[in-house]
């Protein structure tokens, strides 16, 4: 793996779906090699206003990926795209999603 992609979360401490999906991220990181960059909604008022009722909000190069659940699947197919993971592992989930 790169390691050179970032993987942004908009989120908010008092979330329980932000912090699942914060948990989620932060072993697929490990295991993937991306950067997990968790930014708190609530400290900007534009991303607030953008975001509120949308966490967590997992994004990829400028793209969003998916809303309110993690979706592996659609992080590893956008890091695929994006030269984020090997070709075997955007092909397919390698972990499971975890039931969300």
């Amino acid at each position: 793996m790169t390691g050179n992609q970032t993987v942004t979360v908009y989120m908010h401490p008092e979330c329980h779906l932000c912090a699942e999906a914060i948990a989620r991220l932060e072993r697929l990181a490990l295991a993937w090699g991306f950067r997990l960059e968790p930014i708190d909604i609530y400290q900007d008022e534009a991303l607030l206003a953008r975001y509120f009722e949308r966490v967590p909000v997992v994004v990829v190069e400028g793209e969003e990926v998916c809303e309110l659940h993690l979706d592996e699947a659609a992080l590893a197919a956008r890091l695929g795209s994006v030269g984020g993971l090997p070709e075997e592992e955007s092909a397919g989930n390698p972990l499971e999603c975890s039931g969300w």
